[in-house]
């Protein structure tokens, strides 16, 4: 259970230099026991994506305890994905979850 398992900022970076525009990036993130810390975790690592990634257009998707973190380079494509989680969130039967976003 080392450091292996996760991705590094470095490593970070470099997938998404190389993420081809029409692309996303998703990280998923198991979160802290403690749900009471679930939106302040999600909302820390979606910071650091987003820095790592040269201030990319990133949100995040939060069901119990896991985050799905996206990175996107095109608007129009990040604005796709926004209008599928806004979706799917309506649909979900989960009591905890949460679309995270960051002012850019």
């Amino acid at each position: 259970m080392g450091p292996e398992k996760y991705i590094l900022n470095e490593e970070l970076s470099n997938i998404f230099i190389e993420l081809h525009s029409k692309s996303l990036l998703m990280i998923y993130q198991h979160l802290p026991n403690n749900k009471h810390n679930h939106i302040s975790a999600t909302r820390n690592k979606l910071e650091q994506v987003r820095d790592v990634c040269n201030n990319s257009l990133a949100c995040a998707y939060r069901e119990d305890d896991l985050a799905f973190i996206f990175a996107a380079k095109s608007k129009g494509l990040f604005m796709d994905l926004l209008y599928f989680l806004a979706k799917y969130y309506k649909k979900s039967k989960q009591q905890y979850k949460t679309i995270v976003k960051l002012d850019h």
